[in-house]
């Protein structure tokens, strides 16, 4: 009687959920339960929380705010999707949108939703972003329209730019691991395009939540006054996790060839071994001998991810694997 063979267990690092932050959280914790909420529905952001936003970006440093208009809207997809809605309304000549390959996968999605062509052309609404998602590459922004800059964060960057450009997005799940919480912004120069944006917001989802805002301005609060901030625990256990990846590369002990040497993803060129979830390399504009793969996934996962692909090696010697029940 042949010997049933054990499944090999698939390992999820293809969504982009920043779950390595949650260790920082756990420790951290915001408790919002207990404030006093306004129960009236609240059309726009709440200036606390504009101001709160103001102030995180003047403590990072990773963006101008001074005379800019801060939206908020729920996660940094609205953002996008009502940016190309407000553009292609106030220039009827623009019919497409754009970004360099590879790029996130749902750029072109949110265009079509727009109703938007996907190509480039002398007057289509671009997109740069910086650090670029997948490939973690830095682009020279001048020209784009749109700089989504959600991964601008410590963390994610050797280092942190401050940008000054006139439409710039940022998501509070990246900078903070908050990505159920929805809620994303952008810091704009025109006062009418930001106007616009925060008509198609209030529009299209009857107004903004204010238990999402309540907690967005506590958690921001709270990386105000700490002395230890969630960007530098996230920037200690990137680190540390390409510190190893960038070694095992460098002893030829992956099975694929591994493009990027830092980041929240992974951008590798050849075959991903079948128990790994990932993003194709078609999905990002790319071709299918790319692919991408999560390692701002949570620590049992990129522990897995270790010891699936690293069969014949020891990987303790390199890093301590956790055992899990």
């Amino acid at each position: 009687m042949k010997k049933k063979l054990t499944p090999i267990k698939q390992i999820d690092m293809a969504w982009g959920s920043p779950a390595f932050l949650s260790a920082y959280w756990e420790v951290n914790k915001i408790q919002v339960d207990k404030i006093k909420k306004n129960k009236s529905y609240s059309f726009g952001s709440r200036s606390k929380l504009r101001n709160r936003i103001k102030k995180l970006h003047k403590k990072v440093g990773n963006a101008e705010t001074k005379n800019k208009h801060i939206v908020v809207a729920a996660g940094a997809t609205q953002i996008l999707l009502g940016l190309m809605h407000v553009l292609r309304e106030q220039n009827p000549k623009i019919k497409s949108a754009w970004a360099k390959p590879p790029h996130f996968s749902r750029f072109p999605k949110l265009a079509d939703f727009a109703k938007l062509d996907w190509f480039n052309n002398e007057i289509a609404i671009t997109i740069t972003s910086n650090p670029n998602n997948p490939d973690n590459t830095i682009t020279d922004e001048t020209g784009s329209t749109i700089l989504d800059l959600c991964y601008n964060w410590p963390q994610y960057t050797k280092e942190v730019k401050k940008y000054d450009h006139p439409i710039m997005v940022f998501s509070l799940s990246k900078a903070t691991g908050h990505a159920s919480t929805r809620i994303g912004w952008a810091v704009i120069k025109d006062k009418k395009i930001a106007k616009a944006l925060e008509t198609y917001i209030e529009i299209s989802t009857g107004g903004l939540s204010i238990d999402a805002q309540i907690r967005a301005e506590e958690v921001i609060e709270h990386q105000l006054r700490t002395t230890y901030t969630v960007f530098e625990h996230g920037k200690q256990v990137l680190t540390e996790r390409w510190k190893l990846i960038n070694k095992l590369v460098k002893e030829n002990k992956l099975p694929f060839k591994v493009l990027n040497s830092s980041g929240m993803f992974l951008w590798a060129n050849g075959l991903c071994p079948p128990h790994l979830l990932h993003i194709k390399g078609s999905d990002l504009k790319a071709t299918d001998d790319f692919f991408r793969l999560n390692v701002g996934c949570n620590q049992k996962s990129f522990d897995e991810f270790l010891q699936s692909v690293c069969k014949n090696i020891d990987v303790s010697k390199y890093y301590k694997i956790k055992t899990y029940v």
